[in-house]
């Protein structure tokens, strides 16, 4: 077995009106964001197809993978 070490920071944002940050959140950590897409709720509602404007407004270069 190979030793190693994982490290995975996790941020939590909830709230009124916090998903429209989600662009300048993103965008923190670079210009581009890959997005795995599955058939589901997010989907239905129009939450995922928000997050990707929200993101691209940003600057950001979203690659949607279905």
């Amino acid at each position: 077995m190979l030793n190693f070490q994982f490290c995975f920071p996790t941020q939590v944002i909830f709230g009124a009106g916090e998903f429209a940050k989600l662009g300048d959140e993103v965008a923190k950590y670079g210009h581009r964001a890959l997005l795995v897409e599955q058939p589901g709720p997010l989907e239905k509602n129009g939450l995922f197809a928000r997050g990707v404007h929200l993101m691209e407004q940003a600057g950001i270069s979203v690659l949607e993978l279905s």
